[in-house]
């Protein structure tokens, strides 16, 4: 897994340069690149869901998320999100620690 979050940045890369810079050589170039900026951003969003664990200030349990977590839960720092808790049932912010 530790390659997805290379491939995935890789993927980011090429597309935005692909979709910026390819418009004067041919028009499939830029759809080219914003289709690969997109499908690395999926598998950037896959990768983190699946290596962090989120850690409540409140009650100090730790928990996974699914990637709808991951997309909707609202930033408040770096490896910080504000999540609801499942075990003591209230959104409060968490933070994210990498898996072992």
């Amino acid at each position: 897994m530790k390659w997805l979050g290379k491939l995935s940045a890789g993927f980011i890369i090429i597309g935005a340069i692909m979709s910026v810079g390819g418009a004067p050589f041919s028009i499939w170039i830029p759809f080219i690149g914003l289709s690969m900026l997109l499908i690395g951003i999926i598998m950037l969003f896959y990768w983190s869901t699946k290596n962090f664990i989120w850690k409540c200030s409140k009650c100090n349990n730790t928990f996974e998320i699914t990637w709808q977590q991951n997309l909707l839960g609202m930033n408040m720092g770096v490896n910080d999100k504000l999540l609801y808790c499942p075990y003591c049932k209230d959104k409060i912010e968490c933070k994210g620690k990498k898996k072992v």
